[in-house]
């Protein structure tokens, strides 16, 4: 097949959304397809990426950033992406956003009488809201956000909760639920307490309990919890670390809540971790990760953690905790400081506990990336022979 993926996002930009796309493009040409990644990147400093990676299929568009949405913002389409694009005889592209780049390959399929799957990822209404400050606005900009899944042939959620968000935006409709998965493979006893005693090597942490937060450093992740949770849990007597991994736009908002709650010897900002082999192993080093997020709808760090045997601590009831059960897989809590403090306590407390529900998340939550291409793949065949007999 010649597949053509659809994204506002894609490396170097570090999102889950990114982090997908990239591993169904190498993933599925690793099965033998020829496939292209069809992107947007911030000016010079992308295209220079994509020379030095020598990856001929990327075919990248320059995005022009809006700082209320950074690293995010307005792609301007490239005549030389659109001339090859036109030159390619695409069996099937899919979309991973509604916006320009899901336009563009709505624009493309129908001009080459193809399908397209759109996938929903992200819950746009929360990240709309946040930056226009009008309801009226937001249902203006969820009209066109709907009205590019009502264009696609097939549309994928991430998990049935996401499916429910979409559908709560006025989408009618069919759905299909693709889960997503990692690029991390689970490691054997011996290869994790070696990726355990070198993590805590590089974080300098000799001993004691360590919850992990990563993400971007962002209001809607909801990182502030953590760091009040921190300081309730050092004001109780009750040592441990939290290492933040990750950038944003509220980065220096957060070093300056640690200083003010005069946490700063308990807390570590790592900055985004571009290394996977050592993201690994800050996995391995944690006893906990810790994600109150509201805002995600499957994110890609719970299945790494479960890769690595690391127990969530999730907010009851948030999209993302679909398919964990507390005590299991997981653990929910109410989204309150004092009470997601005393979770932590709890969890970092029991080491055997924790391990028992980290091994069941890894059984139940992670889903490795060739699982998934191989799902996928499928999929696509069988949505190319559907829309074959019916155009």
């Amino acid at each position: 097949m010649l597949i053509g993926q659809f994204s506002e996002s894609y490396p170097p930009v570090l999102d889950g959304v990114g982090e997908v796309v990239f591993d169904y493009v190498h993933e599925l040409r690793r099965l033998g397809d020829d496939c292209y990644a069809i992107v947007s990147g911030w000016g010079g400093g992308s295209l220079d990426y994509d020379k030095k990676k020598g990856d001929e299929k990327v075919l990248r568009s320059i995005m022009h950033v809006i700082p209320m949405i950074s690293p995010y913002g307005y792609t301007k389409i490239r005549k030389e992406v659109k001339d090859k694009v036109n030159s390619l005889d695409f069996d099937i592209v899919h979309a991973h956003s509604p916006f320009m780049m899901g336009r563009y390959a709505i624009k493309t399929a129908r001009k080459k009488n193809i399908p397209v799957v759109m996938t929903f990822h992200s819950q746009f209404k929360k990240d709309i809201k946040r930056v226009v400050k009008s309801e009226f606005i937001t249902s203006l900009v969820l009209k066109y956000v709907i009205h590019s899944f009502e264009m696609a042939d097939y549309v994928w959620a991430v998990n049935d909760a996401s499916g429910r968000v979409l559908r709560s935006y006025g989408y009618k409709g069919e759905i299909e639920t693709v889960r997503n998965f990692c690029n991390f493979n689970k490691p054997d006893d011996e290869e994790y307490q070696k990726l355990r005693k070198e993590g805590r090597e590089y974080l300098g942490i000799k001993d004691g309990p360590v919850a992990m937060f990563i993400g971007q450093q962002r209001k809607e992740k909801n990182l502030d919890l953590v760091l009040a949770a921190m300081r309730i849990l050092k004001e109780e007597g009750f040592e441990c670390t939290l290492i933040s991994v990750g950038s944003g736009p509220d980065s220096e908002k957060y070093q300056k809540m640690v200083r003010e709650y005069q946490i700063q010897d308990n807390v570590i900002f790592t900055g985004q971790i571009h290394d996977r082999d050592l993201l690994k192993k800050v996995y391995a080093a944690s006893d906990l990760m810790t994600f109150p997020s509201l805002y995600d709808n499957a994110s890609i760090v719970l299945i790494e953690a479960a890769a690595l045997r690391l127990p969530s601590l999730l907010i009851e009831g948030a999209v993302c905790s679909e398919g964990t059960k507390d005590g299991y897989n997981a653990f929910l809590t109410k989204e309150d400081e004092k009470t997601y403090a005393k979770e932590m306590r709890r969890i970092l407390s029991d080491a055997g506990m924790r391990e028992e529900v980290g091994k069941n998340a890894q059984k139940s939550i992670y889903r490795s990336k060739e699982d998934a291409a191989k799902d996928v793949r499928e999929r696509y065949e069988r949505i190319i022979a559907d829309y074959g007999k019916t155009h």
